[in-house]
């Protein structure tokens, strides 16, 4: 289940358990340390952030849709669309 991910003022949807698990775990290194760069997401133009212990950051579950009824599956209006990954366009 893909999570949003909002730090500071910056937006980003993460999808994989395994990069969530990641990103969760060098969120909180980087605090604990008192500061470091964490990069969103796994592309090689990932970008990255400075994180430190004021650094606003909430993490929420959304969901996917499944069906193409829902906005979501290849249907007739749908084919291979990308996915958004980065919503906030005006932060970049």
């Amino acid at each position: 289940m893909p999570v949003v991910v909002q730090i500071n003022t910056a937006t980003f949807i993460v999808r994989g358990a395994e990069a969530i698990e990641r990103l969760r775990t060098d969120i909180v290194d980087a605090v604990r340390a008192g500061g470091a760069l964490v990069t969103v997401g796994e592309s090689e133009r990932a970008p990255e952030l400075l994180i430190t212990p004021a650094t606003r950051v909430r993490i929420d579950t959304i969901d996917e849709p499944n069906t193409p009824e829902q906005g979501g599956g290849a249907g007739p209006d749908r084919r291979s669309a990308p996915t958004l990954d980065y919503p906030e366009f005006e932060v970049y």
